[in-house]
């Protein structure tokens, strides 16, 4: 049972036509060289597309993952316009300390 999980859990990673016809629309563009719809919304259509480091035409690019949704880019939006992001990356800062290297002994 767990296999068969896994298998559609992958299946419908996989982006189709519909799917990129959808990304373009949230989108307001065409989508390029999408390899993944890692969330989808309870309905089914993309929450996030995913990209490969470089493009079909060897162009890098440097977002893997991006928000597609209309309603979750704008929920998001206004968090990140009320500073959260910024608390959020001054507590992963003082959570994420660096450590220092311990001397490689044999």
């Amino acid at each position: 049972m767990e296999h068969n999980t896994a298998a559609a859990r992958d299946e419908s990673r996989q982006p189709t036509a519909h799917d990129l016809e959808v990304l373009s629309r949230q989108l307001g563009r065409p989508v390029r060289d999408v390899v993944e719809i890692p969330a989808r919304c309870v309905c089914g259509n993309p929450l996030v597309a995913a990209t490969a480091p470089r493009l079909s035409n060897g162009t890098p690019f440097p977002t893997t993952f991006y928000l597609t949704h209309p309603v979750i880019t704008s929920a998001v939006s206004r968090l990140e316009a009320a500073g959260v992001m910024n608390d959020m990356n001054l507590q992963a800062g003082r959570r994420f300390q660096p450590r220092r290297c311990l001397p490689f002994r044999a």
